[in-house]
């Protein structure tokens, strides 16, 4: 049950909206938001706006029903304008006290810790660490528990507004059971590096139970242990290699002036093919643009 605390108006203003609303128009609709909705939204823009802020300081907003399109295999969320305002708004507000709670290995959807970060840091850590689980939740922004998550909220703030879940289900639990393994998070894709193939497995095993007591469950084909193969060890393993988004992750031969031979067998990332498919399809695009003008 809510406390009568967690039900009081919220403390934001109304320059905080309209300082959402302006990035959310520099984003040109690109975050899922067609053209014409903005251009609807424009009609009445001060009342619009009024509307937003009222809702949200009275603490009666409630989101209209989401349509959904298919990327893929993902379903995601196609948002009115004036939700990704609300949410804006939130974000603003919280950002900054809940970075300070956040764990320094998880990234993706924070200031400063893009995509590039985390392959940087798993790359240091496969060439120290042997092994690894490569970790997958299933469904996890279709999947959270909101009962669950409104508890763990209430530990961090009166405001009713964001979701922890991972912090507390993943991140957290690691710097308490596992400190001996060090991990990189980017949302819902996380890998965690291990000292050997026993410790790995064994690892796995408490994951899963841990993303049991939160109702959620590890992807059972995509979820697999990993062999980060060197010149430093020579265990065997058919699973040499990874994606970690938009990087390829396996054993490259490089140069080096510390080795006799000036070249070894390191796990090294290199930008992955699909990620270079798109980076082709992008810049054709481009080009053809050019050729007709």
């Amino acid at each position: 049950m809510m406390t009568k605390e967690m039900t009081k108006p919220l403390p934001i203003s109304k320059w905080m909206v309209y300082n959402s609303y302006q990035k959310v128009i520099a984003q040109d609709g690109r975050a899922g938001i067609d053209k014409r909705s903005i251009e609807q939204f424009h009609e009445d823009l001060s009342g619009n706006l009024d509307s937003i802020w009222n809702r949200m300081t009275s603490d009666s907003y409630f989101p209209p029903p989401v349509s959904r399109k298919q990327s893929g295999k993902r379903s995601s969320g196609i948002l009115a304008v004036s939700d990704h305002i609300a949410q804006g708004v939130i974000r603003d507000y919280l950002e900054p006290s809940f970075e300070n709670i956040f764990h320094s290995s998880s990234f993706g959807y924070r200031p400063g810790r893009s995509a590039h970060s985390a392959i940087k840091q798993c790359r240091n850590n496969c060439i120290k660490y042997a092994w690894m689980v490569d970790v997958y939740i299933k469904g996890l922004f279709d999947n959270v528990n909101h009962d669950i998550m409104l508890q763990l909220l209430q530990q961090h703030t009166q405001e009713k507004w964001i979701m922890l879940f991972m912090h507390h289900s993943f991140d957290k639990w690691m710097d308490e059971v596992n400190t001996q393994n060090p991990f990189e998070r980017y949302a819902d894709n996380i890998i965690v590096h291990c000292s050997s193939k026993e410790e790995a497995e064994l690892l796995l095993e408490k994951l899963k139970a841990r993303m049991q007591e939160y109702e959620l469950e590890l992807h059972p084909k995509k979820t697999k242990i990993k062999y980060c193969k060197n010149y430093q060890w020579n265990d065997k393993c058919g699973n040499n290699s990874f994606t970690f988004w938009s990087d390829s992750f396996q054993q490259r031969i490089i140069k080096t002036i510390f080795h006799r031979k000036n070249r070894i067998a390191l796990f090294n990332a290199a930008i992955g093919q699909q990620a270079k498919t798109s980076i082709k399809a992008k810049l054709r695009a481009v080009l053809m643009c050019y050729k007709l003008s």
